[in-house]
């Protein structure tokens, strides 16, 4: 199982014009049909940053919506892994 290539691009996460506060959490889109919230924790755990959560949001049927969002314990090391990631 190769985690690096799950061809997902991370995001800010409330990406837009106006600058915003530092988050510790990033949005993850394209996340593929298959991904479960244990593979995306091995992702981004992979760089050694802490990952204090990580959530894939799904259909009220429970199908994946392709996209969650991943915690970091810090704002930098999610600012990191979205300039790794991206």
């Amino acid at each position: 199982q190769n985690t690096t290539r799950l061809g997902m691009a991370a995001a800010g996460a409330g990406e837009s014009a106006a600058p915003a506060e530092a988050s510790s959490r990033i949005c993850v889109k394209g996340l593929p049909k298959r991904c479960d919230e244990r593979r995306l924790r091995e992702h981004f755990s992979s760089r050694g940053a802490e990952v204090t959560d990580v959530r894939i949001m799904k259909t009220k049927e429970g199908r994946s919506r392709l996209f969650g969002f991943v915690g970091f314990r810090t704002p930098a090391e999610a600012e990191e892994a979205r300039k790794y990631f991206a």
